[in-house]
């Protein structure tokens, strides 16, 4: 096994991750849970300070965040690694993809337009899926660990000087803009295909599989938002893996 999916988990209990912990179970993956017991204290955090901390256990080349409360895996190791891959564009770290740029949209300009992203409505606008969204991300164990090391850092020194410095997320775009880390864009949904601001209807589910209209069949959900979470996640769930509840 070359592949570690991993979750934060700050919870009394595994019960807010249990989608996701079946979905690995069921796919034969390894998934490494951390933060469960201890106290939240934030995005950056959990998804930065104790990730890294967490990252030091991990022996595989290769390791998947995914958002523990909010994400369900479709796939086998094998199928990850192409969609990986496919997507990775000679880059060692792939991010799944957004329709806006945040919490800086002034960073947009950072992220090049490609014909072939996803479109939904958003604001009641056509918006191409081009940007990044941290919810979910894949790359070489070794180069995720050193661009957590640097936005550790740039935080540690510029957290009072910037405008969100408690969104993990921001750190990552301006470790973009700095030249600190590099990454790839999902832009098709092969790895991962975040459901918010999209219809019903793009998804044609069945056991095991999510088929979009493009055709691409994702190896990962990301229900993010409180009601793609709390209302779509456990419908698709139950019509994904039909014996799991």
């Amino acid at each position: 096994m070359s592949l570690t999916v991993i979750t934060a988990a700050f919870y009394d209990n595994r019960t807010k991750i249990r989608y996701l912990e079946e979905s690995c179970d069921s796919n034969g993956l390894d998934l490494k849970v951390y933060g469960l017991g201890t106290e939240y204290k934030g995005y950056v955090d959990a998804k930065i300070t104790e990730l890294l901390r967490a990252l030091v256990g991990v022996k595989t080349e290769y390791v998947m965040y995914c958002d523990g409360r909010d994400s369900v895996v479709l796939a086998e190791e094998d199928e990850i690694m192409q969609a990986y891959e496919s997507v990775r564009d000679g880059r060692d770290l792939v991010f799944g993809a957004d329709e806006k740029c945040f919490p800086y949209p002034e960073l947009a300009c950072l992220f090049p337009d490609n014909p072939k992203a996803l479109v939904n409505k958003w604001k009641r606008k056509d918006r191409r899926r081009i940007f990044m969204n941290a919810g979910v991300f894949m790359g070489k164990t070794s180069y995720v660990k050193s661009c957590l090391n640097k936005l550790y850092r740039h935080y540690q020194g510029n957290r009072q000087c910037v405008l969100h410095p408690e969104d993990d997320q921001g750190w990552w775009c301006m470790g973009l803009s700095r030249g600190d880390v590099d990454f790839a864009i999902d832009y098709e949904a092969e790895l991962v295909m975040m459901t918010k601001y999209t219809p019903d209807s793009w998804y044609s589910l069945s056991p095991d599989r999510c088929r979009l209209p493009n055709g691409k069949i994702p190896c990962v959900l990301h229900f993010a938002g409180v009601n793609d979470t709390n209302k779509r996640m456990p419908d698709f769930y139950r019509r994904l893996f039909p014996n799991g509840d």
